[in-house]
This record gives C-alpha cells, sequence and structure tokens, in this order.
C-alpha cells in the first residue's frame, strides 16, 4: 500500500492524545459557544436541582437559564465587539536597488 493518489496531510495541529487543535479565530469562537451553551446547561440543571429539593419547579431552573443567556450573552458580545489591534506604525517599505554594473 503505497501513498500513490493520496494528499499528505500537511499543516495539521496535533494536540495531546492525537486530538486536532483549533487555533486562530476558529478556535476563539469555539470556545465561546461551547462556554455559552456549558453555562446555559450547567445553570438549568442547578435550578432542576433545587426545584426538586425545595419543591419551587419551575421557577429556579428557569430562573438560571435566564441568568445564563444574560450572562453569556454580555460575555459574548464584550468579546465580539473589542476592537481589533491596529499596527501602531505603517510598515517599511524598503526599496532594494541593485548596485549598478
Amino acid at each position: 500500500m503505497g501513498t500513490k493518489g493520496r494528499t499528505p496531510n500537511r499543516g495539521s495541529a496535533k494536540g495531546p492524545m492525537g486530538l486536532p487543535t483549533f487555533s486562530g479565530e476558529s478556535g476563539r469562537l469555539l470556545g465561546m459557544g461551547l462556554e455559552l451553551g456549558l453555562l446555559i446547561g450547567g445553570l438549568a440543571y442547578l435550578g432542576y436541582y433545587l426545584d426538586g429539593r425545595y419543591g419551587t419547579a419551575p421557577w429556579l431552573a428557569f430562573t438560571g437559564v435566564m441568568l445564563a443567556m444574560v450572562g453569556g450573552t454580555y460575555n459574548l458580545a464584550k468579546v465580539l465587539l473589542k476592537p481589533t489591534k491596529k499596527p501602531t506604525k505603517p510598515p517599511i517599505k524598503q526599496n532594494k536597488k541593485l548596485p549598478a554594473p
């Protein structure tokens, strides 16, 4: 079995346990989405648990979801509306001329 007809896997970064890593913008957005989902799920579960303990169903679960959505949306907006870094100086153009013969 040769590698004929197969494209070599170039530039794919592997993290621990051989899993692919996400870098740059895609990794940042993936992390923010995961954070938002875990926050909503975690606070919904906590509210569900407390509803069962205190007999207040469904109000604490609903409150947990609403708090998570407000807090997660605030964090998402804070990160996405953050100004991007701009270079302070334009790059210097170097005109390299060959010496005259």
